[in-house]
């Protein structure tokens, strides 16, 4: 979420961004209906006394099915009044095969305009349970986490390499496993929530697992794509049979289609 312009009013502004849930109706993805309490929905920081907010914001929304449109709503509260003053809704052609960037009118807002950068990604989580009893490097049992996060979009900005969380992801996964800065953290002891319910969870007590959410940009997979196209391409020709010969090629498989499909 980038910038709003084109508002009349000096006011606090702030946005939810969160996927519109398909209604079973012939364009949604196989006929399949999200309940509407299940769809994810995420919320800026405000930005206040202004015309012009500014955010430059990236979160991970997910889960995520294709065909459901992202919906951002822009909200004002001014003279202790709080209300939803305008609407986008972003086709998901727009974005579910690569990264689409620009500025769409807000609905219910007259020559206003809201700037935005979507990015479809692959995501793979983690989880990691945390040993109180374990030695940290200097010595000590049951230290702290070692953990910073953007408390707005939850992304992981420090692990410390002396907290617990770095001594526990060492002893229990594979290091392109770990934890590590960018990701985003999704649980607490098993529980997900707001931004603001992950933060009291990791303030109230003693913290048993943490999981994390990593994305990974579709468009970096194209490259490989386009590689196992080619080779793909290469052995069929290595195959075809030679002028005046029959040759019947064995038939695909529907779940190999689906997997070449896929990618």
């Amino acid at each position: 979420v980038r910038r709003a312009t084109g508002l009349q009013e000096h006011a606090k502004y702030w946005v939810t961004l969160g996927a519109e849930a398909l209604d079973g109706g012939a364009g949604s993805s196989k006929g399949m209906q999200r309940p509407p309490a299940a769809a994810p929905s995420l919320m800026t920081r405000s930005r206040s006394r202004t015309k012009d907010p500014e955010w430059c914001e990236t979160y991970l929304l997910a889960p995520w099915q294709l065909g459901e449109p992202l919906q951002l709503k822009l909200y004002l509260r001014r003279r202790l009044q709080t209300r939803m003053v305008g609407v986008v809704s972003v086709p998901s052609d727009f974005f579910d095969a690569r990264a689409c960037e620009g500025a769409l009118p807000l609905e219910g807002l007259p020559e206003s305009l809201l700037y935005f950068r979507v990015v479809p990604v692959r995501v793979r989580e983690t989880t990691v349970a945390l040993d109180h009893k374990a030695a940290t490097p200097t010595g000590t049992e049951g230290g702290r986490l070692g953990l910073t996060v953007d408390t707005a979009t939850m992304a992981v900005t420090c692990i410390r390499d002396d907290g617990l969380l770095a001594v526990c992801g060492a002893e229990q996964l594979l290091e392109a496993k770990r934890p590590k800065c960018g990701d985003y953290l999704i649980q607490v002891n098993g529980i997900s929530g707001t931004a603001d319910e992950l933060l009291a969870a990791l303030r109230s007590g003693r913290v048993e697992a943490l999981s994390f959410r990593r994305a990974r940009p579709l468009e970096e997979d194209a490259p490989l794509r386009e590689a196992k196209e080619e080779q793909d391409g290469e052995e069929e020709a290595a195959q075809a049979p030679e002028a005046g010969r029959s040759f019947n090629p064995p038939p695909r498989t529907s779940a190999a289609s689906s997997a070449i499909d896929r990618s």
